[in-house]
């Protein structure tokens, strides 16, 4: 389904899959990777301005920080409210030990400036 937000005159692509929690995340999403600094902020905020409602991270990317800013950004301006984003960051495989998950996933957070994630995977798991 389709959702056409005309208040906003954006169209909200609203196409989901279902996850086996039940959680229902969109189908459509920007991808953060190889984005250059000084870029990223830009393109996330294009994104949700035009509708995209999942944004996918990495910490390895490097540019968490700079995706942080343009969420509170779009935040502050009204464009979005955080509950109607689908966040996705990914542990990379050199902190895949027990004792170095929460600590990597609380990084992310805070470079995220976010309070939680969406979806939490692991990078290329081995």
């Amino acid at each position: 389904a389709r959702d056409y937000n005309l208040a906003s005159g954006v169209m909200a692509m609203e196409w989901t899959v279902t996850l086996n929690t039940g959680t229902k995340a969109p189908a459509f999403g920007l991808g953060t990777w190889q984005s250059k600094p000084g870029e990223v902020a830009k393109a996330v905020d294009a994104a949700l301005r035009a509708g995209y409602r999942s944004i996918d991270c990495a910490y390895a990317y490097g540019n968490e920080g700079e995706i942080g800013e343009a969420l509170q950004k779009c935040f502050k301006e009204g464009v979005l409210k955080r509950e109607e984003l689908f966040i996705t960051t990914k542990l990379w495989c050199s902190f895949h030990q027990r004792e170095s998950v929460l600590s990597c996933c609380q990084e992310s957070l805070k470079n995220l400036q976010l309070d939680y994630l969406d979806l939490y995977l692991i990078h290329w798991p081995v």
